[in-house]
């Protein structure tokens, strides 16, 4: 029976068949390349239909090329993750005060000449 693949299984659980494409996750899970949380982290930063549309499309000598550029790019994100909801929200309340005290500025400023 083949391995299933995370990659199918994230865009569609109730695949338990193995990947029909053949994009190769699940032996790199189990090569030890990747680890599955490193994976299911990195399909959630991606489109996992980019990932799989590149994979299915470029031969398999170039596909540990694929790999190793999403992973670089993946643990860089890793090191500076995108900023949770809560602090997105922070940030654009911090930037709409910021925004309202140079309105005021500016127009305080008008009001001087």
């Amino acid at each position: 029976m083949a391995q299933s693949c995370v990659m199918c299984e994230a865009l569609n659980e109730e695949n338990t068949t193995g990947c029909v494409a053949g994009c190769l996750y699940a032996p790199l899970v189990a090569q030890g390349v990747v680890t599955s949380l490193e994976l299911n982290c990195l399909l959630s930063s991606y489109q996992p239909s980019y990932i799989h549309g590149f994979m299915t499309t470029v031969g398999p000598h170039q596909r540990p090329a694929m790999i190793d550029s999403f992973m670089f790019t993946f643990r860089k994100r890793m090191e500076n993750p995108i900023l949770s909801a809560e602090d997105m929200d922070q940030l654009l309340a911090k930037l709409a005060e910021m925004r309202e005290e140079e309105e005021e500025q500016a127009a305080a400023g008008e009001n001087h000449v």
